[in-house]
C-alpha cells in the first residue's frame, strides 16, 4: 500500500511540475556585453501572444531591472500565438556600449533579440530573466572591464 501511495504522489508531482525558463550564455564577437539565449515554455494551458513572453525584466546580482529601454528586433520569426507547451526563445545582450555596436549576431533559433543597457562592473555576477511571468534560475557569469 505504501508503494502505491508513493507512486501516486510522484506521478502527481511529475504531472504538475512546470518546465523552467532555460538560460544559455553564449559568446559573440559582435556584442560588447554578456549574451544569453532565453527559452521560455508556455505553461499557461492556453495560446498566448509572443508579446506575453518578450522583453521581460532582468535581475543582475539581486537587483531587478525592469524594461526601460531596449534595442531589438523580432527577427520576423513569430507573430502567431504560442500554444501550450511551445517555446519562446529570445537573445538578450547586456550591452555595455550604449547600443553603439548593434545587435547583429547568430540567431540560434531565437524569435526575438534585444539589448538591455545595464552597466556591469568587472567580476563575477548572477543573472536571472523573467519570461512570461516566470523567473529563470540564476546563472553565474564573469565580466571583464575594459582596460
Amino acid at each position: 500500500m505504501t508503494t502505491l501511495y508513493v507512486a501516486l504522489v510522484l506521478s502527481t508531482v511529475a504531472a504538475t511540475a512546470s518546465p523552467a525558463v532555460r538560460v544559455t550564455p553564449f559568446f559573440s564577437r559582435l556584442h560588447d556585453g554578456p549574451s544569453f539565449l532565453i527559452e521560455c515554455p508556455n505553461v499557461s494551458g492556453k495560446p498566448l501572444p509572443p508579446s506575453h513572453f518578450s522583453n521581460g525584466a532582468v535581475r543582475v546580482d539581486g537587483k531587478v531591472h525592469p524594461v526601460l529601454a531596449t534595442l531589438g528586433d523580432g527577427l520576423g520569426a513569430r507573430t502567431s500565438p504560442l500554444g501550450p507547451g511551445e517555446l519562446w526563445s529570445e537573445i538578450v545582450v547586456l550591452d555595455q556600449s550604449d547600443g553603439k555596436r548593434g545587435l547583429a549576431s547568430a540567431v540560434f533559433g531565437a524569435q526575438a533579440r534585444s539589448a538591455r543597457m545595464i552597466e556591469i562592473a568587472g567580476g563575477k555576477h548572477r543573472v536571472a530573466f523573467e519570461c512570461g511571468g516566470v523567473w529563470s534560475e540564476e546563472t553565474e557569469f564573469l565580466w571583464e572591464d575594459k582596460r
